[in-house]
């Protein structure tokens, strides 16, 4: 004997939504999977990304005073 299972709409959107998400989830998990591994495989690009603003801050920063004028903000370093 066969059972003959009926959804309603509400059910069919309910496991769309679920489907959905699970899809997105999965390739969002193969996408990052992808990307760690060539960060592992190659981890001064992570140090160097992370150290480059700091760089440039430091060699550029000092002209960030001339921008905010002689004062600064309230008297402040653009540093702080």
């Amino acid at each position: 004997m066969t059972y003959v299972i009926d959804r309603t709409a509400a059910e069919s959107d309910v496991l769309n939504e679920r489907s959905r998400l699970r899809k997105w989830l999965h390739d969002t998990a193969a996408v990052f999977t992808r990307e760690i591994l060539v960060v592992l495989r190659d981890p001064f690009s992570l140090i160097f990304s992370l150290l480059q603003p700091l760089v440039f801050l430091a060699l550029f920063g000092p002209l960030l005073d001339g921008m905010l004028g002689a004062g600064g903000v309230d008297g402040e370093s653009a540093l702080q």
